[in-house]
């Protein structure tokens, strides 16, 4: 059956953009106006993507045109999202192909401060390079079991054995893969990720092995990786989880590294060094990994968590611990991470969004208060911006919009319904982050 608009556009009208901060209401009303009553812009471009359960449908809401409609179809139900470093693009990945959706926001539309605020606003009052969302449809991939990966603001697919990659700064205009890497005799069993684009060097799955390619060259770093399921980077550092361990490499440049051989003038002085430190997460079994560039997040069985990071040249691992006085979770739903902020996004199985500041520890806490105390993680999906959560509760049909302003905690903004018979597989707030690729983080740890 296929779903109809997921949301009523009266009652979304006020919500994500529009109605005033810590309401905690139902949407119910509409304006034109993209400032709240407290003086806050929710304005900023943002345009969630949506993949449904129940259909192949494609469902997208901008926020800046208070626009909703049905983008197109998938190849199939259940569509996972993969959202591209810079925020502007999205895989969507199902069991029959692979398409890609472009926001058609530009990345000069991002946010640029409040003291550039009203000289940007001028700006694109007069030149609006804005344009409606669309599905690329010329490069739309079809086939069983395509697997693919974010890394270093590439869509990285596996297809037929080889790594193909779309870079997506250009997926807007590409009409096909930049770059395939095929290695003779090697079928590839995960996507390739860059390590170090100016020097080609990939870190290529295959054969129970994750070994380190320059070019197509092997090099002598390889290590065990059995059934690779992700790939993140931590600042110089990759992190692939094979089963559910960890393994690491680390690419610097000698000028990064310390004043070691600064006397030996040579070539071999331009190549990257290669490290491969050992992560150990104790008894954590990683269940998944993800990371917002600067810190990953291995989870494990229950609650337990950690983060992971490179940082003075070393491995920095530490627990990762809710607020005490939250009630007792039994399982972690989903991990996501606002993009303009220091904070995680963890959503647990008893209903709460916690917060933890990836900097300090500190933690919080929002109940989602209007949902069933019988929902499970697959009724809810979680997605980011910028200062942001959206968590979509299938199960009573409604969406939670939770934001934060100029260092409050964050809280639920909003709440409004869906329609009947909505049923979000997944979700994918679009929007410029600012990053280009992983060596344009910029953010203390």
């Amino acid at each position: 059956m296929n779903l109809k608009p997921l949301f009523s556009l009266s009652l979304i009208s006020s919500a994500l953009l529009l109605a005033a901060c810590g309401s905690d209401s139902d949407s119910s009303s509409s304006s034109s106006n993209n400032m709240d009553d407290d003086g806050h812009d929710h304005g900023a471009s943002a345009r969630i993507l949506m993949t449904s359960g129940n259909s192949n449908d494609l469902t997208i809401f901008d926020q800046a045109d208070d626009k909703f409609e049905a983008l197109g179809q998938a190849a199939a139900m259940s569509g996972e999202l993969i959202r591209s470093d810079d925020g502007l693009s999205a895989a969507v990945v199902t069991a029959s192909g692979v398409e890609f959706v472009y926001s058609g926001i530009h990345a000069e539309e991002h946010d640029e401060g409040e003291e550039q605020a009203e000289a940007s606003a001028a700006e694109e009052a007069g030149h609006d390079e804005t344009h409606g969302a669309e599905i690329l449809t010329a490069l739309t991939l079809t086939g069983t079991d395509l697997k693919v990966s974010m890394t270093q603001n590439h869509f990285a697919v596996l297809k037929d054995g080889n790594t193909h990659f779309y870079p997506a700064a250009e997926l807007e205009e590409a009409t096909t893969a930049e770059d395939t890497l095929e290695l003779t005799g090697v079928t590839q069993t995960y996507p390739a990720a860059i390590l170090d684009e100016e020097h080609g060097l990939r870190l290529v799955f295959a054969k129970d092995k994750a070994i380190v390619y320059e070019g197509t060259e092997e090099t002598e770093t390889v290590l065990d990786c059995e059934s690779p399921t992700a790939v993140v980077k931590a600042h110089e550092m990759t992190l692939a989880q094979c089963d559910t361990g960890l393994i690491a490499v680390v690419v610097e440049e000698h000028e990064h590294a310390e004043e070691a051989h600064a006397e030996e003038e040579s070539a071999a002085e331009d190549e990257p060094n290669i490290e491969t430190p050992a992560i150990d997460l104790g008894t954590l079994a990683v269940s998944k990994l993800v990371s917002n560039g600067h810190k990953a997040v291995a989870v494990g069985a229950g609650i337990e968590l950690k983060s992971v990071t490179w940082m003075d040249d070393q491995v920095k691992i530490a627990d990762m611990a809710f607020a005490s006085e939250a009630p007792n979770a039994t399982a972690i739903c989903d991990v996501n991470f606002a993009t303009a902020d220091t904070k995680a996004g963890i959503l647990t199985d008893n209903g709460l969004l916690h917060f933890i500041d990836l900097k300090t520890g500190a933690a919080r806490f929002a109940t989602l208060n209007d949902s069933n105390d019988s929902a499970t993680c697959e009724d809810w999906a979680l997605t980011s911006g910028p200062q942001s959560f959206t968590v979509t509760d299938s199960d009573v049909g409604k969406m939670y919009y939770i934001d934060s302003h100029d260092g409050h905690p964050y809280h639920i903004h909003e709440k409004f319904p869906m329609d009947a018979g909505t049923d979000v597989a997944a979700a994918a707030m679009l929007h410029a982050s600012g990053v280009e690729d992983d060596h344009d983080h910029d953010h203390d740890d």
